[in-house]
């Protein structure tokens, strides 16, 4: 875990299911986060209700890849993730093992 700015940490995969008190994290990765905490191992299908993103606070789990074509679509993400940042606001610079 790498601190990268005030109360902003960034992992790898091995800290994609810590779970600290106090903490907020966003999964920004398909593989394995998203798959795990969604439940579906090779493909979702587009109409899925959390096929781009499932909140369970304090975690906001994103299915994000890196395509050849981006198929990033902005107006689908607003609102996302106010929960978590409203209901999150403890400081937890003591532990160095955040995700985000």
């Amino acid at each position: 875990m790498r601190k990268v700015h005030k109360r902003v940490f960034v992992g790898a995969e091995l800290d994609c299911f810590h779970r600290g008190e106090g903490w907020a994290t966003v999964h920004a990765c398909k593989s394995p986060c998203h798959q795990r905490a969604v439940g579906y191992r090779k493909s979702l299908s587009s109409s899925h209700p959390n096929y781009l993103v499932l909140e369970e606070a304090p975690n906001l789990y994103l299915n994000m890849i890196d395509p050849p074509v981006p198929l990033f679509m902005p107006p689908l993400f607003s609102g996302m993730g106010s929960n978590l940042l409203l209901t999150n606001s403890a400081s937890p610079e003591s532990d160095s093992r955040s995700s985000v």
